[in-house]
């Protein structure tokens, strides 16, 4: 009996699984998320008001995490008056990494408007 015969049939099914499972491990490489949430029909938040700029900048300030909720800031920051204070509020608030330095970002913020 020769080595193919004797491990053939093992590479045959060896290379017949790697086949199929070779196309499923780069499924998505490449392709862009349909939201940052990569959920498909996901809405990125927004702010139309400063009552809603206070409120989401509030829970930032009380919980010390900003996340998502700095999603939809800079294009209102870009529309309001005190746009110039706000933005350089806002890029030290995103820039923030710990828990304190996120609360007294916000609530910096918050004494602008």
């Amino acid at each position: 009996m020769s080595r193919f015969e004797r491990f053939g049939g093992s590479l045959v099914v060896v290379w017949a699984l790697a086949c199929a499972v070779a196309p499923l491990c780069g499924s998505g490489c490449g392709r862009r998320s349909s939201g940052p949430s990569g959920q498909p029909g996901f809405v990125a938040p927004t702010v139309s008001s400063d009552d809603e700029l206070r409120q989401r900048l509030q829970g930032i300030a009380d919980s010390g995490f900003a996340g998502s909720a700095l999603g939809g800031l800079p294009e209102f920051i870009d529309k309001h008056a005190n746009k110039k204070e706000l933005m350089a509020e806002y890029k030290k608030l995103q820039a923030a990494t710990t828990s304190d330095q996120i609360k007294t970002a916000a609530k910096a913020m918050l004494g602008k408007l």
